[in-house]
């Protein structure tokens, strides 16, 4: 929920909030008047309090949904084992081609160590791919199903 109203804050921002703006968005969330205030200096941090939000943010939210997508595309094609080379150190998606060929070919080792969650490579799929299955619904026609419902 953090990153979602962290996305959300950046949108404020990009649609004219300022400071203040962004830092009453997270007391409504419930949110402790330090965690507001801290969470606001992180989207102006490297501006003014009337500037736009810090683009460090916005490439970490880039870099999430890449990085995301590559792992859904991946499951998809059968390649699930591409996955790990994430973690062969500082990597670009656009390098992946390049290292997956150095794996191969023995110049370089595929990481020792993964986060826990990617150490079963056939969960992740499964979660990846109801993930892609959930993406694909068409919430129009849900609202219409359920529109008796809700």
């Amino acid at each position: 929920m953090r990153l979602i109203n962290r996305v959300r804050a950046i949108t404020l921002v990009e649609e004219g909030a300022n400071f203040m703006d962004l830092f009453q968005f997270f007391r409504e969330r419930d949110m402790s008047e330090d965690e507001s205030y801290t969470l606001s200096s992180r989207v102006f941090r490297g501006s003014t309090p009337e500037g736009l939000p810090f683009t460090k943010d916005l490439t970490y939210i880039k870099g999430f949904v890449l990085t995301y997508n590559f792992m859904r595309l991946a499951v998809s094609k059968g390649k699930p084992d591409r996955i790990p080379l994430l973690f062969c150190g500082k990597t670009m998606l656009e390098d992946m081609k390049v290292l997956v060929d150095l794996v191969e070919e023995g110049t370089v080792i595929a990481p020792r160590f993964l986060p826990p969650q990617f150490t079963d490579l056939m969960g992740l799929s499964a979660w990846l791919s109801f993930s892609r299955f959930m993406t694909s619904m068409n919430f129009r026609q849900l609202e219409q199903d359920y529109a008796n419902v809700l």
